[in-house]
């Protein structure tokens, strides 16, 4: 199942030595600045966007009476300089999950003009306290946005996804699995899936339900997310499953153009 699509880059790893160091040495400015001279250690390096992936943290104060979403949205404020997120971008935090043992963690989505960023997305992790102890994950540091607002509706965004969709069959006609048994993947005509759109929600990025006919498993879901590619370039993403197929499938489709800038099966 080697058909797949991303169009970042991916050849330059940009967690080099000296970029850690670098970090660092951020890590250590910020620290001086901020109250109590909070402990920040950035402890790993993404390879992709050469930001800090995990950052350790200790004696960071959280806002008198806040909630544990309050309180990490203004921790990742505090340490933008460090996560290397512009001034344009903003942050979503979800509700917070707990463990057994009392430590919770607070999802955070990186957005633009109220719309996620594909793939950028923090978790911060509370000790049972409620002492922040980790920053984890991706955010991009956003070079420019791209054409705005969208010129693709999602029908024909989705019509795209679902043409990638009979590329990747063609690709395994005649496959076999580890079992030696034939794979098996439904054939979907993008010219005659009858798509129409169930509801659109009227927020930033217009989460959208679409229904056809019996190619595609009901509903399909697409809405606008921001992908990174040197600059921000709006898109849809569409999230899509076959009849007689248990995978899930997941694309972007460039809201301009129709540029497929990202496919994956599930």
């Amino acid at each position: 199942m080697s058909h797949a699509i991303d169009r970042r880059d991916h050849t330059a790893d940009r967690a080099t030595p000296q970029r850690l160091v670098e970090l660092q040495e951020i890590a250590a400015q910020l620290s001086a600045r901020l109250p109590g001279n909070p402990r920040l250690d950035v402890a790993r390096v993404d390879s992709l966007t050469g930001n800090p992936a995990l950052i350790g943290v200790g004696d960071l104060s959280s806002p008198a009476g806040s909630s544990l979403e309050q309180s990490a949205l203004a921790h990742v404020e505090q340490l933008r300089a460090l996560l290397g997120a512009a001034a344009s971008s903003t942050f979503a935090a979800s509700a917070p999950a707990t463990a057994s043992s009392g430590a919770s963690s607070v999802p955070l989505r990186q957005q633009d003009q109220r719309i996620d960023i594909f793939d950028a997305a923090l978790t911060a992790r509370y000790s049972p306290d409620g002492a922040l102890v980790a920053i984890a994950g991706r955010t991009l540091t956003v070079a420019g946005l791209g054409p705005a607002p969208p010129t693709v509706a999602a029908p024909a965004a989705v019509e795209t996804a679902a043409g990638e969709h009979a590329a990747f069959a063609a690709e395994l006609a005649g496959a076999v699995d580890a079992f030696g048994q034939p794979v098996r993947v439904p054939r979907v005509d993008p010219g005659q899936l009858g798509l129409r759109v169930v509801t659109v929600r009227s927020e930033p990025d217009r989460p959208t339900e679409l229904a056809d006919g019996p190619a595609l498993r009901t509903p399909v879901r697409a809405r606008l997310t921001w992908f990174g590619l040197g600059e921000l370039r709006l898109g849809w993403e569409v999230e899509f499953a076959t009849t007689g197929d248990d995978r899930a499938f997941r694309a972007v489709v460039d809201a301009a153009d129709r540029t497929v800038l990202y496919w994956q099966p599930g």
